[in-house]
């Protein structure tokens, strides 16, 4: 393991990229002051 510890991930796993977008969608809720929470569900119900 050279190049930095990394281990290349040629596909990512369906879980991995939903973890992804759990990440991205709390990412927004805490930047944001104010909270949707219709969206939220919305993004939720979609994921």
């Amino acid at each position: 393991m050279k190049n930095g510890g990394e281990i290349p991930v040629p596909l990512k796993s369906k879980r991995a990229i939903r973890m992804e977008k759990y990440s991205n969608l709390a990412q927004k809720i805490i930047s944001s002051d104010f909270v949707d929470v219709e969206e939220i569900q919305e993004t939720c119900n979609k994921l």
